[in-house]
């Protein structure tokens, strides 16, 4: 299934999830804190079914929705794999649309792509938190709750084997195997999700504003970041566990900058959460009129 049309990542793609530990240990260590014997919880694009089994492990009472029906059979086949058909509940429905029997105390959704682009991330839980509270005039408790954006602009090479190639790529965040890169503005956060404050994030993801450039020299591209996490404030991080980190996605500029230490450019940045990459909209203008945008 195309992810850039509908959303979703096909079954193939699951493995590279539940093999990244950082991931894994975070949603492990949010289950512990959180999730009692009894606890009810409703996991929304539930994959191959292992958040759900986590909850379930540490005594909560779960549905398990996915839309895909590939990826529907693969978790009903996990489900009885592992024993938990009496814990472990699955239902194929849009997510955007399914009102429970019973109020929920926990919603985990990881439908998590960086930038919030591709998946549905925002708009799932936005919508199954509204229908939530019509019906039961209560909402439960997201895992992850929060999550901040921010962008900034690097130099990245982009030759290979003696050949110019320039695309939208992917970078581990937590990998150094992509050496070279060099930072020159201080990261500039411009979207933050909290569904401790407030029941309904914002899809229209949209900033303006002046960064200032920390070191003089050539910039080529805009790099996304997403950080996800749990906790009532960032400075309470104590482990890599607390927190996870996507794939940065990079961007090449239509043109490159050259700058120095001390200028302040104008940036815009503007797209709906959920959408392709098409559709992701970035301007960068420097003090001598230069005006660059990204390529796709």
């Amino acid at each position: 299934m195309n992810a850039q049309i509908f959303g979703m990542l096909n079954i193939a793609y699951h493995r590279l999830m539940l093999t990244d530990n950082f991931r894994m240990d975070f949603f492990a260590g949010r289950f512990d804190e959180l999730i009692k014997p009894g606890s009810r919880v409703v996991d929304l694009g539930a994959g191959t079914g292992i958040l759900s089994f986590m909850a379930a492990a540490r005594g909560a009472s779960v549905t398990a929705v996915e839309y895909d029906k590939i990826n529907y059979r693969n978790l009903c086949r996990n489900i009885e794999a592992n024993g938990l058909k009496d814990k472990v509940k699955a239902l194929n429905a849009d997510a955007k649309n399914i009102i429970l029997d019973e109020a929920q105390d926990f919603l985990i959704c990881e439908m998590c792509h960086c930038g919030f682009m591709i998946e549905q991330q925002i708009p799932v839980v936005n919508a199954f938190m509204q229908n939530h509270f019509n019906k039961f005039a209560s909402v439960p408790v997201v895992i992850p709750a929060r999550a901040i954006l921010e962008f900034d602009l690097i130099n990245c090479a982009y030759d290979f084997h003696g050949h110019n190639i320039k695309s939208a790529h992917y970078e581990d965040a937590y990998s150094k195997a992509e050496t070279g890169i060099k930072a020159y503005c201080v990261p500039v956060i411009y979207y933050e999700a909290d569904y401790y404050k407030n029941t309904e994030q914002d899809e229209n993801i949209k900033a303006a504003g002046k960064l200032k450039i920390i070191r003089g020299g050539l910039i080529n591209t805009l790099r996304i970041k997403l950080l996800v996490h749990q906790s009532a404030e960032m400075k309470r991080f104590k482990k890599l566990s607390d927190f996870w980190a996507l794939n940065n996605i990079h961007f090449p500029l239509k043109n490159a900058i050259e700058t120095n230490s001390g200028d302040a450019l104008d940036y815009s940045i503007e797209y709906k959460a959920g959408c392709g990459f098409e559709d992701f909209k970035f301007s960068l203008r420097a003090g001598s009129g230069l005006e660059t945008g990204i390529i796709i």
